[in-house]
């Protein structure tokens, strides 16, 4: 971690080549701080959930009452999680939910929070 309170990586890309961002957001020094992560955009169709992250990602780096949260932990924030999804919302189908990658059965996209069979919960 460098001296700034936020980091940009892009933690992998959509079907579509889109790469997926994610800020890290927490105040510098310490390790071993408990790991919080927000996912928004997960169905393209519900554009106010980028808003709700860029809020929170907002105030987290504005508001000085947060400084107690960033000494403790680490909040990593994924902005756009369905970035193919959200794309086709604008341009083609404002009511798409999924994402765009083809599927087997000649159909395109899979609900992304639906599609795995199990959800790992940290400690």
């Amino acid at each position: 971690m460098t001296d700034s309170k936020a980091t940009y990586k892009g933690i992998g890309f959509t079907y579509e080549r889109r790469e997926i961002p994610s800020i890290t957001i927490t105040n510098p020094g310490g390790s071993g701080k408990k790991a919080v992560i927000v996912e928004c955009g997960i169905h393209a169709r519900e554009w106010i959930s980028h808003a709700l992250c860029l809020w929170i990602m907002n105030s987290l780096l504005t508001n000085s009452s947060n400084e107690a949260l960033l000494d403790k932990f680490e909040f990593s924030i994924v902005p756009v999680l369905n970035a193919d999804g959200y794309v086709y919302t604008h341009t083609v189908d404002r009511t798409w939910r999924k994402t765009r990658s083809p599927q087997s059965s000649g159909c395109y996209g899979v609900d992304p929070n639906r599609k795995y069979a199990f959800l790992i919960y940290l400690s």
